[in-house]
């Protein structure tokens, strides 16, 4: 027999737009849209059209509706704001659930005066805006949740968030749409590919200056061949190009811009390098991860609770390209290395499966929505027999 009560949920992010945060979006909405009704509302148009079409494809393939408000960016914060109470309203989901920060703010404002559950995860452990999570949002969400436990520790110690309003649940990733299958370890000519918006976070320039000290305490040893690939955008692309001239490394590194295949990516390149100055819990590290690709991270936000060190891959000092260099090294050297780090890589991901995620999503949902619907069963007069 078909079911009955179908839980409505709404996912609301910045835009359809390359980044972890809204890729994740997209993976948890398909998995839940298996058992539930999902709608994903975006409050601004992308930059990035293609991806944007390609994503909004590929969630209505899904059976997901999805809504764009137009916000502009620094403007329409009334206009948003009542759009959004306007959708909600004729919408009626059974719970919200936002991404990021600055959207939750509109979210919250919308939902007021509604006994709508809303529920807030937050992405990185750089916490935007805490003194609006602590006065203001803290009062209007009904739960934040954390990707990892150190975001839970950040948002208790830092924030000033009751520990019993916070979930953790990890992010996750559908683990076999990466995996590799036949990965070759016993190279020596190397590929090396970075991926993630280019943006400070990510830390480039680190990396470029670390990928020259790789080549030259390489340069002596002919069979190592390296080359550095970059995907991703942003706008610091010109200044680093600008540096990779700079640094004589312009045969050897390229920048790919947005792809759409990364798993294929993965499986054609011998080593991952993330030289992230803070992160969340990164989706681009869980598909590496998943794929079986080695991995070189810097110990940074989440990594640590992604890798063990020296088991599924190698963790290195931020800020440091020397430090970075020397785990690239260590790995380019070591093919054996490489695939015990490749084979324990596989089996670690699959504690990150995207199923899993969701089903630990939708415990939380229905815990406030009972919630909700005792309050309604309580205020509702009982009729006398």
């Amino acid at each position: 027999m078909p079911r009955i009560n179908i839980m409505k949920i709404v996912q609301l992010i910045s835009c359809f737009t390359p980044g972890g945060a809204e890729v994740f979006v997209k993976n948890l909405s398909i998995e839940l849209s298996k058992s539930e009704e999902v709608q994903v509302w975006a409050l601004s148009k992308s930059n990035d059209l293609g991806f944007a079409k390609k994503m909004i494809e590929e969630l209505q393939i899904n059976n997901i509706n999805t809504r764009i408000l137009g916000k502009r960016p620094h403007k329409d914060r009334v206009k948003t704001i009542l759009l959004l109470k306007s959708a909600l309203r004729k919408y009626k989901p059974d719970v919200i659930n936002s991404h990021l920060e600055h959207i939750t703010f509109f979210a919250s404002l919308s939902n007021m005066f509604s006994n709508r559950p809303i529920i807030q995860t937050i992405h990185s452990t750089k916490i935007s805006r805490p003194k609006m999570q602590r006065l203001f949002l803290n009062k209007l969400l009904n739960c934040f949740v954390a990707v990892s436990n150190k975001t839970k520790t950040i948002l208790i110690n830092k924030v000033g968030i009751p520990q019993n309003k916070i979930e953790v649940i990890y992010n996750g990733i559908d683990c076999l749409c990466f995996l590799a299958q036949n990965r070759n370890t016993k190279k020596t000519s190397i590929k090396i590919i970075a991926i993630g918006r280019l943006h400070p976070a990510k830390n480039y320039e680190g990396l470029l200056k670390a990928f020259k000290l790789v080549l030259d305490k390489l340069r002596e040893e002919n069979p190592y061949r390296p080359i550095l690939d970059i995907v991703g955008d942003g706008k610091p692309k010109n200044s680093l190009i600008t540096l990779t001239d700079q640094l004589n490394l312009q045969d050897k590194v390229n920048f790919l811009g947005v792809r759409n295949d990364i798993p294929q990516l993965l499986a054609d390149h011998d080593i991952y390098v993330m030289s992230s100055l803070w992160e969340g819990l990164s989706i681009s590290l869980l598909e590496a991860l998943a794929s079986g690709i080695p991995i070189v991270a810097t110990n940074v936000g989440s990594n640590d609770e992604i890798i063990d060190n020296g088991i599924d891959g190698l963790l290195a000092e931020p800020d440091n390209p020397e430090a970075l260099a020397e785990k690239i090294i260590e790995l380019i050297r070591n093919p054996d290395l490489r695939r015990r780090i490749s084979m324990n890589a596989v089996q670690k991901s699959k504690q990150f499966s995207i199923e899993k995620t969701a089903k630990n999503y939708l415990k939380v949902y229905k815990k406030f929505i009972n919630i909700k619907d005792l309050e309604i069963q309580e205020k509702t007069p009982k009729l006398i027999r």
